[in-house]
C-alpha cells in the first residue's frame, strides 16, 4: 500500500514538472515575438582609417554650412532695376544728394519745397502719406507712390531758380560763451545730443557742402547758443563744413580751441555766430 502511494506521488511530481516546463517554453516564445530585436553586437575598432568619397559630403556643400550668410544685396538690385518705365514725380521735392552703400546703409537727403526743410531718408522710409523710398541710386531716388514707382532726379539748385545767399556781415552782438567741459561731455554723451538737436548733411548740386539743423529742442543748451531749425552750417573757423564727415568730428577738432566761429546760412542770408571757449 505504501509502495503504491509513493509511486503515485513521484508520478504526480513528474507530471507537474513536465507541465511547468512546457508552460515556461510557451511564455518565452511569446515574449520573443513581442519584443523588438536588439543587437548586442559591440562596435569594433579595426584601426584602419576609412576614406569617404567627396560625394559623401555633398549635402554639406549644398547647404553651405561653412560659408557666412551673404548680406542682403539690396543695393545691387537697385542698380539693376529697370527705370525706363518710371515717370518723373511731380511731388514738390528736391533731391539734394545721395550716399549709396553696398552694406545696405544708403540714404538720400530730400528737401520739401513747401516746408522748406531737409530730411534724411533710408530705403522704405516714409516721406509722406502713401509715399515711401523704394530704392536709392547715385543720381536719383525711386519713390513708391501709392503702389506706383516714380523717379526723383538730382536737381541743381540753380534749375529751381535758387540763388546763392548774399554774404552779410550780420553777427551775434557779442560772442557766446561755451565751456570746454560742455563740449567734451557732449562728445561722450551722444544720447543727450540726439535728444536736443538733429543735424544732417546738406547738399548743393549733389555735393555735400555743410550741415542742416533739422531740429532743436526748445530750452536746450544748443537753443541758447543761437542755433535755429533749418540753419545751414557752412563753415567752421573759416574751414568749409563740407570737409568734415560729421558734426562730432568738428567737436573733436575744436574742443581745445579758444574760439569758434560758425558761418551759417539762415533764410537765404549768410551770418556769423561767434563763441568763446573757456
Amino acid at each position: 500500500m505504501k509502495k503504491v502511494n509513493i509511486f503515485h506521488l513521484v508520478l504526480t511530481t513528474l507530471i507537474i514538472l513536465f507541465v511547468a516546463d512546457i508552460s515556461m517554453k510557451i511564455i518565452n516564445s511569446r515574449l520573443d515575438l513581442d519584443l523588438p530585436e536588439q543587437t548586442t553586437k559591440k562596435p569594433t575598432f579595426s584601426g584602419e582609417k576609412t576614406v569617404k568619397p567627396f560625394s559623401a559630403f555633398s549635402r554639406i556643400a549644398e547647404r553651405k554650412l561653412f560659408e557666412k550668410p551673404a548680406p542682403p544685396d539690396t543695393e545691387k538690385n537697385n542698380q539693376e532695376e529697370d527705370l525706363s518705365d518710371h515717370p518723373l514725380t511731380n511731388l514738390k521735392l528736391i533731391l539734394k544728394g545721395t550716399v549709396v552703400s553696398t552694406k545696405g546703409n544708403s540714404f538720400a537727403v530730400i528737401e520739401d519745397e513747401k516746408l522748406r526743410s531737409q530730411d534724411l531718408y533710408h530705403i522704405n522710409d516714409s516721406i509722406s502719406s502713401g509715399v515711401t523710398i523704394a530704392s536709392i541710386l547715385n543720381d536719383r531716388v525711386v519713390i513708391n507712390r501709392n503702389g506706383n514707382k516714380e523717379l526723383l532726379l538730382m536737381f541743381q539748385e540753380d534749375k529751381k531758380g535758387r540763388h546763392t545767399p548774399a554774404r552779410s556781415d550780420r553777427q551775434a552782438a557779442s560772442p557766446l560763451v561755451i565751456k570746454k567741459s560742455e563740449i567734451r561731455e557732449a562728445v561722450t554723451d551722444l544720447r543727450s545730443i540726439m535728444r536736443d538737436v538733429r543735424i544732417i548733411p546738406h547738399f548743393a548740386s549733389g555735393k555735400r557742402d555743410g550741415f542742416t539743423v533739422t531740429y532743436v529742442r526748445r530750452g536746450s543748451r544748443l537753443a541758447e547758443l543761437g542755433l535755429l531749425r533749418n540753419d545751414i552750417i557752412k563753415d567752421i573757423n573759416g574751414t568749409p563744413a563740407g570737409n568734415f564727415k560729421n558734426i562730432f568730428e568738428i567737436f573733436n577738432k575744436y574742443a581745445d580751441s579758444d574760439s569758434l566761429d560758425l558761418g551759417i546760412e539762415r533764410n537765404n542770408e549768410y551770418m556769423n555766430i561767434s563763441y568763446t571757449l573757456e
